[in-house]
């Protein structure tokens, strides 16, 4: 788990003693006013944890709530080099960690329940769940992210987005081109090495670096419909790692990377195709012809979503065509799986420099 943001409700809210409170820590809010001139909501930021880390605070006196979101595993650690599973448990660490930098807030009063570890008045929005890959040998870091790029480049014209790629850098390759439309980033972790933190020793960090040098980081961003859907806003719903698990599949399937795409028509030919589904022969024909042969099928029938499955389960996506087909064939679909997350060797992973035990600290 990465980036979080989550509603706490059931919040008392003072609106003088919130700002003075504020200001005597040097930390500037924002008020917005409403038509009546009353306060309607007061946001700022506040540093969060040992390493200081900021996390955006939203008031809403309207609902009487306070929503929260930063970044989980920099606050844990101070980097977000490497991001772990075990999102329940770091869902419940993280929000005792901001919990009680809130109650240190005079003029907010949070719910007696969240201080005591009850998350029951927090809704989860907005998550980001982040795997590394380990690549294969003849990959390069910058030749994956090429591929990925040409892969939502086609699948996604209008939504795939590039940025920071120079003759040098590949950059980072999303779909999705602004932060509250971004569902999918894919690059090279090493770019989280430009800045060493200073509580971390050259040495240690140049042991993560070479670690790391052969993987590929794909972060997957859950958007609060997703999470409603899921049934999983409540925190105690995230202890079920199999609904994680399914969104996570869907999702590397939808975005085309963990998909085997097949680029020669020779893979389905038309006698096998008719012994299981000789309506789809002339369906087929006509999309590897692109229209010179066969029967275009009709959108609004109902065979049109089953022959669409059909060649999926072939390797063929029919919503681009035949001919530019061979730019979805990347070859990391044996690699990109959510399933084939990179594992750190004991040596890091214990590491204190690197992972400290948050779960068991209460320092904030």
């Amino acid at each position: 788990m990465d980036n979080l943001k989550a509603r706490i409700g059931n919040i008392y809210i003072n609106v003088q003693s919130l700002i003075e409170c504020l200001s005597s820590e040097d930390i500037k809010p924002k008020a917005k006013i409403g038509a009546s001139a009353q306060v309607e909501e007061i946001t700022f930021s506040v540093p969060v944890g040992r390493y200081r880390t900021n996390w955006f605070v939203r008031v809403c006196l309207a609902t009487n709530s306070v929503t929260i979101s930063g970044g989980v595993t920099k606050t844990f650690f101070g980097h977000n080099v490497w991001v772990f599973n075990n999102e329940y448990v770091q869902l419940r660490a993280i929000l005792g960690i901001v919990v009680r930098r809130l109650a240190r807030i005079e003029g907010l009063k949070l719910p007696a329940t969240a201080l005591k570890g009850d998350y029951s008045e927090v809704a989860v929005e907005r998550v980001e769940l982040t795997t590394h890959h380990v690549l294969p040998e003849q990959e390069t870091q910058f030749s994956a992210i090429n591929k990925t790029d040409m892969l939502f480049k086609v699948l996604f014209p209008k939504r795939r987005h590039r940025y920071g790629d120079t003759l040098d850098q590949p950059g980072v390759t999303s779909v999705g081109r602004t932060k509250s439309t971004k569902e999918c980033r894919v690059y090279d972790p090493n770019e989280k090495y430009r800045l060493k933190p200073a509580h971390i020793s050259q040495e240690t960090w140049d042991a993560l670096f070479a670690n790391c040098k052969r993987e590929l980081r794909v972060e997957m961003i859950m958007s609060d419909r997703e999470i409603a859907q899921l049934e999983m806003t409540a925190v105690d719903a995230w202890q079920d790692t199999s609904r994680i698990q399914e969104f996570l599949e869907k999702k590397y399937s939808r975005f085309g990377l963990s998909v085997a795409h097949n680029t020669e028509m020779d893979v389905l030919l038309p006698a096998d195709v008719r012994v299981t589904n000789p309506t789809f022969v002339d369906y087929a024909r006509y999309w590897f012809t692109a229209g010179e042969r066969g029967l275009a099928p009709n959108k609004r029938s109902g065979s049109y979503n089953r022959f669409r499955k059909y060649m999926e389960s072939k390797g063929f996506n029919i919503n681009v065509t035949f001919e530019r087909h061979k730019l979805l064939a990347h070859g990391l679909h044996d690699f990109l799986r959510p399933s084939l997350r990179a594992e750190l060797p004991s040596s890091l992973r214990g590491n204190h420099e690197l992972f400290c035990h948050w779960w068991k600290n209460e320092e904030d």
